[in-house]
């Protein structure tokens, strides 16, 4: 869908939303490959399912060197789709692209001019690196970020951490579907499909 954006910062441009256990140490991964990779943001959200948790994400980011705004955090006990749903609510109305890096995804390489520089979409898939089976892991990566058409023919299949996706979307077809306890991203990527985005 191609449309007119007005100049924005590429931190104004981007928001991250992380899903998981702050105990685990996947969600450490996920932290500092973003820091790491320099990646910048205008609002980074952090969703867990424990209070308790809580702690313990005030102590890794208080350990780490956040050059860029310190990131949100929020509980909700609800699961998945509620609580990536309690961190849309947050950016819903902001203009921003929303990136769902969840516990155990890696950010790979200087992502800031693959999709910030490129405004006229509202959707924009690439490759990240995570922990799960038949996902894209680090030994299975031969090629950087911009490269990305070649990385996909290892792992066609597009789910929610590969993709940016403007606000605006989530304002028109809506939020994730707390019917599902999993595949929730694809259910919402069908409702676009269906719309001809």
């Amino acid at each position: 869908m191609e449309r007119n954006l007005k100049k924005m910062s590429q931190e104004d441009n981007l928001s991250i939303v992380t899903i998981g256990s702050a105990y685990s140490h996947d969600f450490i991964l996920t932290v500092d490959s973003v820091l790491a990779n320099k990646i910048k943001y205008h609002k980074w959200i952090f969703v867990v399912f424990n209070e308790d948790e809580i702690i313990n994400i005030k102590n890794i980011l208080s350990s780490r060197n956040f050059s860029y705004n310190i990131p949100k955090i929020f509980c909700d006990k609800k699961g998945i789709s509620s609580a990536m749903n309690t961190a849309l609510n947050y950016l819903i109305n902001i203009e921003t692209f929303i990136w769902f890096l969840h516990a155990g995804d890696q950010a790979i390489g200087d992502l800031k001019n693959i999709v910030l520089d490129t405004k006229i979409y509202d959707f924009h898939f690439f490759p990240v690196v995570n922990s799960f089976e038949g996902q894209l892991t680090k030994k299975k990566i031969k090629y950087t970020p911009k490269d990305w058409q070649n990385i996909i023919l290892y792992k066609p299949c597009i789910n929610h951490q590969g993709v940016f996706t403007n606000s605006r979307l989530f304002r028109k077809f809506g939020l994730f579907s707390l019917s599902f306890t999993s595949i929730m991203d694809f259910e919402w990527f069908y409702r676009l499909a269906k719309s001809e985005i």
